[in-house]
């Protein structure tokens, strides 16, 4: 049975929704932590704090957006992924599936999925333009604390450089394309041509492509 939020228009199940909130809850909690830690030498720390004005927040779209409803939209505009999701067997394949999530920031969705089944996933970021790395410790700590009984894989580097790095998995059986604006009307992401190169040469049979940033 599908739980209607009116005032977002999205749909899940009320036990997703539930389960979802307190992920929200958890992973705000936490990159508040880690986001003090990785601006605290940077400008984008001190400056707003010596001006007296309220801290640099790169997270902000986390408390305009909340988690379950980002995580609707993105089950709306990929119906396959949703159909897989709510078989009755799907935690059990899921749970021998390989996920490659191209720009994934710090690896937001990797929670959710794997309160769906999900085990083993690798992501690629360009980590090295935020921060002097900064983020992609913070990330890695992200990734180990919501996932410490999943095989994960960070990969600091520009998608196109996917080649040069030993991969967790030869193929992958979901590719991921969700940049974090995919919620909005000006999107981003990894653009067509890359992501279709990607599958042609990462994707197992029958890969399932969920390209949500739908990138131009």
């Amino acid at each position: 049975m599908q739980h209607m939020n009116n005032r977002n228009n999205t749909y899940l199940t009320k036990s997703e929704e539930s389960r979802l909130r307190l992920l929200e809850k958890n992973s705000h909690e936490y990159l508040e932590q880690l986001q003090d830690s990785a601006l605290k030498w940077s400008w984008r720390g001190w400056i707003p704090r010596a001006l007296g004005r309220s801290k640099y927040s790169l997270w902000a779209w986390q408390t305009r957006v909340p988690l379950a409803h980002r995580w609707s939209l993105i089950l709306q505009q990929c119906e396959e992924l949703r159909t897989f999701l709510i078989q009755s067997d799907s935690w059990e394949k899921a749970r021998c599936m390989n996920v490659l999530d191209l720009g994934c920031g710090f690896g937001m969705y990797w929670p959710i999925l794997r309160e769906y089944g999900f085990r083993k996933f690798v992501g690629i970021d360009l980590f090295d333009m935020r921060g002097r790395q900064q983020y992609f410790k913070a990330a890695r700590k992200y990734i180990g604390k919501f996932c410490s009984d999943c095989e994960t894989q960070l990969i600091m580097d520009d998608v196109r450089n996917l080649d040069k790095h030993k991969l967790l998995a030869d193929k992958f059986d979901i590719i991921l394309n969700i940049a974090t604006t995919s919620t909005k009307l000006r999107s981003t992401g990894i653009p067509h041509d890359i992501l279709e190169s990607v599958g042609k040469k990462h994707g197992a049979e029958n890969c399932l492509i969920v390209d949500v940033a739908k990138a131009h």
